[in-house]
Order: C-alpha cells, then structure tokens, then sequence
C-alpha cells in the first residue's frame, strides 16, 4: 500500500468514525438531560453502525498508516476516540443499568415496543448474525419491531395449542424444544456470536428457559459442521429442488396425513447394529402398527420379505445404491425430502413429500401454501418420530435405535448396504471409516470424519461411547419425550443408549401388549393419494414462469452493475444496486446458493472501510446472482416445460 493510498483508506474510516462518535456524544448529552425519547432515537443509530466501527477500528490495528505529518495526526485522532468512545460506553451501559426493566405495558403502542426493542437489546448487536428468542404472549409486535430494524435471525418459541399468527418473515416459530433444534441447526451462513432471549412477564419458566439456552449452545457444533456442509452442496441443494418442483407438486405431502393414524402403533425402525435382535419380530408386525424407516434400511427388510408403510429419504445423493437390484414394487411408498435426488421420484414407487431444511424450504412451502416440515433433529430416524406423532400414532415404539456403536466399531446392522462403515476411538475423538461407502457418499460425509467422543447412559446401564452427532440426536430424542408426556414411548432397541423419557422394554412384550389387532394401514395413504393435484401444478407453473422473469431481470441488473463498479461509484451504479437488491427479495432460494457468500457480501458492504471494498462487495454480489442464473434458468425453462406437459395430459406420473 501507498502512503497516499494508505491515508485515503484511514481518512475513510477517520470520516465514519468522527460520525459514530458525534451520534455518541448526543446520546451522553440526552441521558445527562433525562430526555428518553433522544435516548432512543441515538440508541438505534448506535446499535446500527457500533459493530461497523469496532470493525474498523480493528483493521487499523493491522492497517499500515502513513508515517507523514498527516499519518501521525489520523493516528492521535483515533487514539483519541477510542478513549472517548469507551468513556461513553461506560455512561451508556450504567444507564442501561439501572433503568427498569420493561414489561407488558409497552406493548400497548408502538412507541412502547419501540422503548421495550431499545431497553432489551444489548448496546452491541449485529442484526445480520445475532439470533434473538422470543417467549411469551403478545411478542408478536415485538417481533414486527425487530425485522423492523433488518434483525435476521429471529426464533419464536409458541408451546401452545393455539396456532400461531401475526409473526412475519424471516420469524420461524418453534411449537417445542425439539423443532427448536431443528430450526436453530438449519441455521447456515453464520454461527452467531451473541443470543437474546426475550420474554414477556417472564414468558416461560426456569427450566424451559434453561433448556432453550442449552440447546442453543449445543447447536453451535452442528452449526459449524453444517455451514461446512452447506459450503460444499449449497447449488447442488437449489438443483435438486428446482429440479423436483414438477414432482412435489405432483405428490401428496405428508402434511395430508395428519391425525391420520390417531390411536395406531407406530414401529419406527432403524439400521443400528442392534436390529439383527429383533427383525424377525419387526417382520411379523406388519398391519399391526405404522411401518416407518429410512432407505438405508429397506435391504435389511427386504430378507425378511417386509415392505414397509412409509420409507423416508432426507439424502442429497443419489441413493438408489442402498436400494440394490429391488423394484419399485418391493420399496413401496417413500417419503421424500424436498432436495432428495430426483431419481428417487422416478423410481416408481408412490411417493409423499416433506420439508426437511425449515430454513432452506421456506420458499418451497410458500410456493405450495403448505407446512410439511418436519422436526427433523439432523437425522432421517428423527424425522420418522416426528412424522409418527403428526400421525396422531401411539405408542410410538423405537427399535434399531443404537445411537452408538457395538464393541467392534460397526455403526450399521450386518445386512445394511453401510454395513463396512466402522468407527475407531482414538485420543478421546471417533474417526468414522467410510472406505466402504461410495466415493460422493465418502466426499459429503469428511467434513463429519472425526468427531468428539462422548459417553451417554446405555440401554442396560453403564455408559456407551458415542460422537457428537449421534449425542446431539439422542438430546433430540430426550427434548421429544419430554414435550410429548401424554404418549406413550418406548425405546425396545435393546442395545446402544438409554432415552430419557421413554420406557425401556423388548419389542416382543410392547408388541404383545399394544400390536395385536390388524388394520387398514393403506386406507389413510390412498385417500391423500387421491387428491387433485392440478391447483399445485398450476401454482408451480405460474410461480416458474414469474421467477423465470425475475431470475433474467436481476441477471441484466448484475452485469450492469458489475461493469459500472469497475470504475468510481456514482448514483448509476447506485440505482442499479438498488433495483437489484429489490429484485432479489422475492428470489429467496438465492440464499441457498452460496449462503456464506451472501452474508459475507451484506456484511462487507456494511463494514466497507473505502471505494474499493464497496466495489468489491457489489461485484461478489453480482457474481453470486450470475452463478444462480446460470444454474437455475436452465432448469426452470425445463420444469416449465414438464409443468405444462404434466397438466395437458392429466398424469401424475412424469419421468
């Protein structure tokens, strides 16, 4: 760097940081006058820009300043602040201090929200990467207030009966501790650095508050692993759904099923090690429960001669390698995650729908008018719970559950196609061995390869060694139990880990006791299966046929302004971003993309010291809507056509 070009870049900072402090000095002044409304007022423009300039500052400590005249004075200037920005602080956060805490009576005008969003949020607070909860009655103007001022991550814990209304997006309501999990895991751009939890006359008690805090800290490793994930399959995750619209809008979604099975048994049967006790038994169940598995264990079925009621699928790949030489008419139906790889959908099978990625579907969810999301846990065995108490089943009855490892390191029952996939505990972590798997499964499993290793209750006692993964879904499990007390749950795996909330008996003596009468399992599927599937169809074509349009527009727009932020900015490239900042609203699959990328790109172009690093930021920006054009255009001109094709005949059925 020059010294000219170093000066200008520390005279851009000098600029924002002689703004942050004017603002600054107005708030002191207003709390030394008692004047609550200025206070206010200067708190919001504080919070706005106070990470910014922390931001700044930082980057001065590795930024080389001019030794000129000029140099010397910008550096006393900034020394200078930071003493003055710190004595405020100390002012500001004893203000904050000793007000009273407000309560419901704000709430009865938008003045007294505003007054309760100011008096709660702490003095440094980044809207695009702190998560705000909220609990409570009447928090719903609260949470308008809040997307209000751009906060992006905002969770809502609602454990009532009554349905939820009035919150708007990007709010993502939390009916319980479990889908809690599931929507703060989803979470992936970012791990936040800071949560607030806000309640109203306390909203929750003790205990469920410090659940939720728990979790919250729990999830800042699956967070991480998901972001990594994330990274490495975002555009493959927007194909797969752009590709499948035709498909979820042909089938049914598990949403229909609903109450369906109120009063059943439901069997929910996984591929742990510890199956091969009780498959025969698991054989002989069919008609007298609800059958619910994941694909990976349909050949382990299958040498029984057992096809199951409802297979789920939450995979990315291509997962037909775990189905072997079977036939449509041996898998029987499957359930299907909205990303699953469309080969599963034109397999054959009869197929329902669900949303697996609560933050990630919402786009998709919207498009249909529907909510088959499903509290997923980070596993496809949570999933089928969770299907299995929107069915209305119970008991609901877990078998093959290990969530752990049997004293040789396998993680599969023998007959599973995972079945080579060992574990190794070594230097207090689990390294998985995936040299049994194929080379993509290989690929999207390494950034999990080596995990922490952690001790849980076992089945009979004692403890099991275990990963974090598998520690994370047992947690899942245990939150469920515990927001379900009115249905029965048993846990009849008969090995691995002990569940907290579940009773723990054979499968033969639950089987004897609650599955002893046959019924109609199919009766309830068919009826959904039934259902016209045009108005979905419709919807799906005009919604390809408006994004198409919109996807082309913002792609015009990106070029323009990448060639416009090659030289200086002015209103024109400036009125560009804007028109392509308004576009890109409505195309929120955008974010699935590169959602790293984009945060970074927002966060830049607030942090941006200099010219150079606000072109820069516009320009990543445009080269993200560029990527997402050239992939999605091309395949929603395809499933236009299949669209079109699938109405004019009538068929469900569209390869």
């Amino acid at each position: 760097m020059t010294p000219s070009s170093g000066l200008e870049a520390c005279s851009a900072v000098r600029d924002r940081v002689a703004h942050y402090v004017a603002i600054s000095e107005a708030l002191v002044a207003a709390i030394a006058e008692g004047e609550e409304a200025r206070v206010r007022q200067a708190l919001d423009r504080i919070r706005s820009q106070r990470d910014a300039v922390r931001h700044m500052l930082e980057m001065l400590d590795r930024r080389e300043i001019p030794g000129t005249a000029a140099g010397v004075e910008l550096l006393r200037q900034f020394l200078q602040w930071r003493k003055v920005i710190a004595s405020h602080d100390e002012v500001i956060l004893r203000w904050l201090q000793t007000i009273r805490r407000p309560g419901r009576e704000l709430l009865a005008s938008s003045q007294g929200v505003q007054r309760f969003v100011d008096l709660e949020l702490p003095l440094e607070w980044n809207v695009l990467s702190d998560q705000v909860v909220l609990c409570g009655d009447g928090i719903q103007a609260v949470a308008n207030e809040l997307c209000r001022r751009g906060q992006r991550r905002l969770y809502v814990y609602w454990p009532s009966d009554q349905p939820p209304s009035g919150f708007p997006p990007p709010a993502v309501v939390c009916r319980n501790a479990s889908e809690f999990q599931t929507a703060l895991c989803g979470a992936c751009d970012k791990v936040p650095e800071q949560t607030l939890f806000l309640g109203i006359d306390g909203g929750i008690g003790d205990g469920e508050l410090d659940e939720l805090r728990r979790l919250v800290r729990d999830a800042r490793s699956f967070q991480q692993v998901s972001l990594n994930t994330n990274a490495l399959t975002g555009e493959q995750r927007l194909a797969q759904r752009m590709q499948n619209l035709c498909h979820i809008a042909s089938f049914p979604s598990l949403a229909s099923l609903a109450g369906a099975f109120s009063g059943r048994p439901a069997l929910i049967v996984s591929p742990g090690p510890s199956l091969a006790k009780n498959i025969e038994t698991v054989a002989a169940l069919k008609g007298r429960a609800v059958l619910l598995t994941s694909v990976q264990t349909l050949l382990p079925l299958h040498r029984y001669r057992l096809i199951p009621d409802l297979s789920l699928n939450a995979e990315l790949l291509d997962m037909r390698y775990v189905l072997g030489e079977l036939s449509a008419g041996e898998v029987g139906r499957l359930a299907l995650s909205f990303s699953s790889h469309p080969s599963l959908f034109s397999f054959g099978a009869p197929v329902f729908t669900f949303s697996s990625d609560w933050n990630m579907d919402d786009w998709v969810c919207a498009l249909f008018g529907q909510n088959s999301r499903l509290s997923s846990g980070g596993s496809v065995s949570c999933s089928a719970f969770a299907l299995a108490l929107e069915l209305g089943c119970d008991p609901v009855v877990l078998v093959g559950q290990d969530l752990s490892y049997s004293s040789e390191g396998e993680v599969y029952v023998a007959s599973s196609p995972h079945a080579k996939s060992r574990v190794i505990f070594r230097d207090g972590a689990v390294e998985h061995d995936f040299s049994g798997l194929p080379e993509d499964v290989r690929a999207l499993s390494e950034s999990s390869r080596r995990q922490a290793a952690i001790e849980l209750p076992g089945y009979y006692g004692g403890k099991v060694s275990t990963s974090l993964e598998f520690a994370l879904f047992h947690r899942w499990f245990e939150s469920m139990a515990k927001y379900h007390p009115g249905r029965r749950l048993f846990n009849c795996t008969e090995g691995g880990v002990f569940i907290q909330g579940m009773e723990h008996r054979p499968l033969a003596e639950v089987a004897a006791a609650y599955m002893t009468c046959q019924f109609d399992v199919e009766a309830p599927f068919q009826q959904a299966e039934s259902a016209d599937f045009r108005v979905p169809l419709e919807r799906a074509q005009t919604w390809v046929e408006q994004t198409s349009g919109l996807l082309t527009r913002a792609v015009e727009l990106a070029r323009k302004c990448k060639a416009l932020a090659q030289g200086s900015p002015g209103s024109e490239l400036l009125g560009c971003e804007a028109e392509l900042s308004q576009l890109l609203s409505p195309l929120q699959f955008m974010a699935i993309v590169d959602p790293k990328a984009l945060f970074e790109v927002m966060e830049s172009a607030r942090v941006a010291v200099n010219v150079e690093q606000r072109l820069a930021a516009s320009r990543r920006l445009c080269d993200t809507v560029l990527r997402a054009g050239d992939r999605v255009l091309p395949l929603l001109t395809v499933q236009g056509a299949r669209l079109q094709a699938t109405l004019a005949s009538g068929l469900r059925r569209h390869g």
